[in-house]
């Protein structure tokens, strides 16, 4: 199993990473998400079917990784302190 995974993330690592990139243009959360995909396809590798291309499979967890934290900046909150006018 360590193999299998040393191999999927040593042949897709740079196809995920690239994905990723297209979709946020910011190299060190393309990276964050990246890691967050192989973490992903660790805990699931046994849940993988193979009905798909294990490109495609790994391109939707990173699609799901990008959704999910864009969910996630929309819910913070933006605090703008303004001083009042005189």
């Amino acid at each position: 199993m360590k193999q299998l995974l040393a191999e999927l993330f040593e042949k897709y690592y740079i196809d995920v990473y690239t994905y990723l990139y297209s979709l946020c243009h910011d190299a060190s959360l393309s990276e964050d998400l990246a890691s967050d995909v192989f973490l992903e396809v660790v805990k699931s590798i046994s849940s993988f079917r193979g009905q798909s291309d294990i490109k495609t499979w790994l391109f939707s967890i990173a699609r799901h990784r990008w959704f999910t934290n864009l969910k996630r900046k929309k819910r913070q909150v933006h605090v703008c302190f303004h001083r009042p006018h005189k």
